[in-house]
């Protein structure tokens, strides 16, 4: 007799609970919730010297300087890129003396994310566009090397010889 009270006494307090919840209420709302990302592709050139340019020398007559510059390129767009590099005018000091270009080359290596160097040997730099990297299949984010080495074949004169190189990416 004595279990038949305590389930009838665990019932009622079972309801007495019940109704108490439902007599407060509730009540909820689910809201909607959007984040918008843009799609991103850019590429991002720093040198190893202050001020960003590359800077080779003080050069000897028949010596070589080499300098570095990193790229990363950041990308959210699942696409694969290469990169190009493209000498937009020939070596020039202030005299008007040119540079042999044969002179100034370049190697690039591969990328830390999977990309590749298409020049992986001191290469001429040249003018117009050159192919330097390749993305992986995926066209993941990257970054790479380029290392400029100036070697020159003759005698040149002296002075601070300028050029522009441009590296830009390009999706396929």
């Amino acid at each position: 007799m004595e279990t038949k009270h305590l389930f009838t006494l665990a019932t009622v307090l079972c309801f007495f609970w019940n109704a108490e919840a439902s007599a407060q209420g509730t009540a909820t709302e689910t809201i909607g919730m959007e984040i918008n990302i843009e799609p991103a592709f850019s590429v991002e050139t720093t040198a190893d010297q202050a001020g960003g340019n590359i800077e080779l020398g003080p050069l000897l007559p028949h010596g070589s300087a080499t300098q570095t510059a990193h790229v990363i390129v950041y990308t959210n767009r699942g696409q694969p890129y290469r990169i190009t590099q493209h000498l937009k005018q020939d070596f020039q000091n202030e005299f008007g003396a040119e540079f042999d270009p044969s002179g100034m080359l370049f190697s690039v290596s591969n990328g830390l994310h999977g990309g590749q160097s298409e020049v992986t040997d001191l290469t001429p730099v040249k003018n117009g566009p050159t192919v330097i990297f390749t993305s992986n299949r995926r066209g993941d984010a990257d970054e790479f090397t380029i290392t400029y080495a100036a070697k020159p074949k003759k005698l040149i004169p002296a002075g601070r010889y300028r050029a522009q190189i441009k590296i830009e990416g390009e999706i396929q």
